[in-house]
C-alpha cells in the first residue's frame, strides 16, 4: 500500500533522532556526530536512488537547523548566565556527511530506515585506543501514520523477521549503546573498558589508528559506502570492503584468520588461500592486497 512506503521525510527525521540521542559531553561543549550512514532495504534504496542526493542535502540542512535549535537560548539559560553557570553549547566536529546505501546484510526490513552514527568518547586513551560509541536508530513501521518516531539499538543491522541475535530485537527495546569493538555481539549496556583480547594497529590515509578486539570475531575491510566491516580502513580500492576475518577461539585460547578478499592477504609474508582458516600468531604483520599493513598483537586475556 502506498501509505506503507518509506518516505524521505521519515529518513530525515530518523537521522535527526539519532543526532539528538548521540551526544558526548566535553569540558566546554557537547559534541554531536557529523557523519551518518543510512541503510535501506534494496527495494527502498532502488526507489530512492534518483532522490538520494536531494534527501542527503535536505538532511544536512535539517541537521544544521536542529543543531541551531539545540543551541537557541531559553529563559532558563539566561538565568544560568546571570549566575555564571552557562549551559554548554552543542557543536559538531567536521562537516556534515549523510550517506545513503542499500543494507549490505539484507537485514533492514522494507519500509524502514537504519541510521548509524559514531562518536568518540571522552577520557584517557587506554590500550584499546580512542574509545568510540556507535548508535543505531531504526525508524518505526509506518502503519499508524506516525512518521517521525523511531527506535534505537546498539548494532549495525539486523532482521526484523528473525529478530534474535541482532538488531531487530534490540531496536524494539530501550535505547542501548555499545563501544565500537562490540558490534558483533550486541549487549545491553555501554561497553567502555573491557579487557582486550587483541589489538590491531595501522596507519591509513587519515592517520594512525588502534582497534581493540573485545569480542570473539571481527571483520576488516575498506572504508566505503555500504561497508559492513567492524574495522574500516581508509585506503586503496584494492582492499575489499570485507577483506578478512579474525576470530578468537576460547577453548584453545588462540586466534585464527580467514581471507575473504579479491586481491589477497599475507601474514608475515605468507600468502593466505581465500576462504581457508589459518592460525594467527602474535605478533603478526597482516598485509592487505599489498596496500596496507595491520599489526596484530594479543591483548590481556581473561
Amino acid at each position: 500500500m502506498e501509505d506503507e512506503k518509506l518516505s524521505g521525510r521519515v529518513v530525515i527525521d530518523t537521522i535527526l533522532t539519532n543526532m539528538r540521542q548521540q551526544v558526548e559531553e566535553l569540558r566546554y561543549s557537547k559534541v554531536v556526530p557529523a557523519a551518518y550512514d543510512v541503510y535501506l532495504h534494496a527495494d527502498d534504496q532502488q526507489r530512492f536512488e534518483p532522490l538520494a542526493h536531494e534527501i542527503a542535502a535536505e538532511a544536512v540542512r535539517a541537521l544544521q537547523e536542529g543543531l541551531d535549535a539545540m543551541n537557541r537560548p531559553s529563559r532558563l539559560d539566561r538565568a544560568r548566565d546571570l549566575i555564571g553557570r552557562s549551559r554548554l553549547p552543542f557543536k559538531k566536529v567536521g562537516p556534515w556527511v549523510v550517506r545513503i546505501a542499500r543494507d549490505p546484510e539484507g537485514a533492514v526490513p522494507r519500509g524502514r530506515a537504519l541510521v548509524i552514527s559514531q562518536i568518540a568518547l571522552t577520557g584517557d586513551e587506554t590500550f584499546e585506543g580512542q574509545r568510540t560509541r556507535r548508535l543505531a536508530t531504526l525508524s518505526e513501521p509506518i502503519d499508524r501514520g506516525d512518521a517521525s518516531s523511531s527506535a534505537t539499538a546498539s548494532s549495525n543491522a539486523g532482521p526484523m523477521a528473525e529478530p534474535a541475535r541482532t538488531l531487530g530485537e534490540a531496536a524494539q527495546q530501550t535505547p542501548v549503546v555499545l563501544a565500537e569493538a562490540s558490534e558483533a555481539e550486541p549487549a545491553t549496556e555501554e561497553v567502555t573498558r573491557a579487557p582486550a583480547l587483541a589489538q590491531l594497529a595501522w596507519e591509513d590515509e587519515t592517520g594512525r589508528h588502534r582497534f581493540a578486539m573485545t569480542q570473539l570475531e571481527v571483520t576488516v575491510g575498506r572504508e566505503a559506502q555500504g561497508s559492513s566491516a567492524n574495522v574500516r580502513l581508509a585506503t586503496l580500492p584494492d582492499v575489499s570492503r570485507l577483506h578478512l576475518r579474525i576470530r578468537y577461539e576460547p577453548d584453545g585460547r588462540s586466534f585464527s584468520i580467514v581471507d575473504l578478499s579479491t586481491l589477497g592477504t599475507t601474514v608475515n609474508g605468507e600468502t593466505l588461500t581465500r576462504g581457508e582458516t589459518r592460525p594467527l600468531s602474535s605478533p603478526a604483520e597482516i598485509r592487505l592486497a599489498g596496500a596496507i599493513t595491520l599489526r596484530f598483537e594479543r591483548g590481556i586475556l581473561s
